[in-house]
């Protein structure tokens, strides 16, 4: 059992980190899917590192550099996967017109002029924002890294079994991630995003 939740979690860190895995770990469909509930602790354990490199790095140097700096780390450690995302989205919806020219310019590779704009914006949004709340606590802005990338990855693994997937399942790639069984124990998912939230809450009031 213990071992079984130790491939979950290491899947769900493969897929949303550049982590390297010393040894390899088996794959499947019901693998994929059971990963899931692991989503918000990676976010724990990403924020964590994310606010680890923040905090060496405002004692040095400036605070917006610092923050350049952690966002830099935070790309990294991701590989870029969330921006690259972002990008397909806005190429999408920015240059498509209808349910397949959108599909077919979101599964393209290529960054287009609003994939571009978007990425470059949402940085600048995201600097500016952090800029603003590391100025005003410190406190705040570790717990603020730490529940952010947790529940933002606890959202996306409860949008899998709230939302209808947009193309045919049995054909998509991602087949292994549209199962809508949702076993009562994933609801740990719930137990780690719920907790950061709570914590950067309480710090907010009290700054």
């Amino acid at each position: 059992m213990l071992k079984k939740e130790i491939t979950y979690f290491l899947t769900a860190l493969m897929f949303f980190t550049r982590i390297p895995i010393p040894f390899k770990i088996p794959y499947s469909n019901e693998i994929m899917n059971q990963s899931q509930k692991y989503y918000a602790a990676i976010g724990l354990l990403v924020g964590a590192f994310n606010a680890l490199i923040y905090t060496i790095c405002q004692f040095i140097l400036p605070v917006d550099i610092a923050i350049i700096i952690t966002i830099i780390a935070s790309v990294l450690l991701t590989g870029a996967f969330h921006e690259d995302g972002f990008t397909d989205v806005c190429d999408s919806f920015g240059g498509g017109y209808g349910k397949e020219k959108i599909l077919t310019i979101m599964k393209d590779s290529r960054i287009g002029a609003y994939g571009g704009i978007g990425v470059i914006l949402l940085l600048l949004l995201k600097f500016t924002s952090l800029v603003h709340i590391a100025e005003n606590n410190f406190r705040l802005m570790i717990f603020s890294l730490i529940a952010a990338h947790s529940v933002s990855r606890f959202f996306s693994g409860m949008m899998i079994y709230t939302h209808e997937y947009v193309t045919d399942i049995d054909t998509s790639k991602s087949k292994p991630m549209a199962n809508k069984a949702l076993p009562i124990k994933n609801l740990v998912i719930v137990f780690f995003s719920v907790l950061c939230l709570l914590l950067f809450l309480a710090n907010g009031n009290s700054c």
